[in-house]
């Protein structure tokens, strides 16, 4: 009888483990929802509103370059471009001084969870972020400052080139990176670097963005590669890419360049998986609790009548892990009209399916860090449980009622970029989006327009 009197304790205490933990391990973005809604609504001064209320992220120093980065661009996108500018550098700073872990850091997260240490950003968020630094440039007219800010893409590109030297099928290089960079150098007649650039986009394309992302080079990058090398005076690579991509470029000097941004929905964010186990002895009592907390399956074991089965046998282990879940699935339509005439707008970069491969690529480095983190825990629990099983058992909740994955991410970037890069004819044009709106805008003789336009 107290054999069955001691398993109905056991269950209830696992069944309570389990329901606290399902209500504590809120997402980053859960924690945010009020700013998350209203920029998702485009509602951007709201949005700002809410951003400066949220304490998670203005007022704790661990989450301050997240806060720089959602207000810069709500900053850009109200064109507020010159504030804008002073907070990615702001942020850029901070991500350039947290480049490597501390001590602190490491022992927070095998003590308690990633959540707690400095945020480090995602390699693609820094291409992103010279990316949106070099278009509030543009904006403002200062294309030395955004060719400045090519250059630091570049080295962020270089620098993922150099983190993974087996060229594997992962995110290595970033063509969307590039192809803004010869768009960029052909905007000041710089010839040979956007050639450079160009060519090294369609490698880049052509290659992992393709294969991983199902996104091939836009046909307008082709043109723009082909267009570069003509003007530096290489016939036969111009003549190579005409035949590679089965395209016939007519050289004129009497149009004018557009180019158009294209943002498009929201980015995924991160969420968490949660593995969770509690186990004892003697009664031989597992659990298992689905990642998501809504499904509870106890398993009782052959009782050992041999084993006098204890509190301290009892092990509640939990490990998360970070995943993207996607917020826009159903992107918009990709047909835009100049002056009556229909553009397909082309994906260049597609944050749908970079953000989960970037995290994809680390994936045994954070399982690595939860395991340790979960050793750690669990030695604590021992040593404890040793003195006063109850208080072992205390400490295993706590554990892992504690144990979150980091999923703090830059939560104000599209789901994905599209672009049109065409050549066009002086004078004023009009652009009508998909929903029906006009954007008027003007063109001058061999010198490049930009347009951004956000859905």
């Amino acid at each position: 009888m107290n054999k069955i009197v001691q398993n109905i304790k056991i269950t209830l205490i696992i069944v309570a483990t389990m329901s606290m933990m399902s209500s504590c391990q809120s997402s980053f973005y859960a924690s945010t929802y009020s700013f998350n809604q209203q920029y998702e609504q485009r509602n951007y001064d709201a949005a700002i509103t809410e951003l400066n209320n949220t304490k998670l992220l203005k007022k704790r120093e661990r989450n301050l370059v997240l806060y720089y980065l959602n207000y810069a661009t709500l900053l850009q996108l109200k064109g507020d471009y010159e504030n804008s500018i002073t907070y990615f550098n702001l942020a850029d700073q901070i991500i350039a001084d947290n480049s490597s872990l501390t001590f602190s850091d490491v022992a927070l997260t095998l003590a308690t969870n990633s959540m707690k240490t400095t945020y480090r950003t995602e390699s693609f968020e820094q291409i992103m972020l010279h990316y949106y630094q070099s278009l509030n440039y543009i904006s403002i007219g200062n294309y030395e400052e955004a060719i400045v800010e090519c250059r630091k893409m570049n080295e962020e590109l270089e620098k993922l080139d150099d983190y993974r030297k087996d060229n594997g099928k992962h995110y290595t290089h970033d063509a969307f990176g590039h192809y803004v960079m010869g768009i960029l150098y052909e905007t000041i007649g710089d010839y040979n670097n956007a050639f450079i650039a160009y060519r090294n986009a369609l490698n880049v394309y052509d290659g992992d963005y393709t294969s991983l992302y199902s996104t091939p080079a836009p046909a307008s990058l082709k043109t723009a590669a082909i267009r570069a090398a003509y003007a530096i005076g290489f016939k036969q690579e111009a003549k190579e890419f005409e035949k590679k991509y089965n395209t016939i470029y007519n050289v004129s000097n009497n149009t004018g360049h557009l180019v158009v941004f294209i943002e498009d929905g929201n980015s995924p964010v991160k969420t968490e998986r949660v593995f969770n186990f509690t186990k004892g002895s003697g009664d031989g009592l597992l659990t298992y609790v689905s990642d998501d907390g809504s499904l509870n399956i106890p398993i009782f074991l052959p009782y050992n009548s041999s084993k006098q089965s204890s509190v301290s046998d009892i092990k509640t282990i939990t490990m998360a892990l970070p995943k993207y879940t996607t917020r826009t699935d159903k992107l918009s339509s990709s047909a835009y009209r100049i002056d009556g005439k229909t553009y397909m707008a082309a994906m260049a970069e597609n944050l749908n399916k970079i953000a989960p491969q970037s995290l994809k690529d680390r994936y045994w480095r954070e399982l690595g860090t939860a395991l340790l983190r979960v050793g750690a825990k669990q030695t604590v629990s021992n040593v404890v449980s040793k003195q006063n099983e109850w208080a072992g058992l205390a400490v295993s909740i706590t554990q892992a009622i504690t144990e979150k994955a980091d999923t703090r991410n830059w939560q104000t970037l599209p789901a994905c970029i599209r672009i049109i890069d065409i050549e066009i004819e002086p004078g004023n044009h009009t652009l009508t989006l998909p929903q029906g709106e006009n954007i008027s805008f003007s063109i001058e003789k061999g010198k490049t327009s930009f347009l951004t336009i956000k859905n």
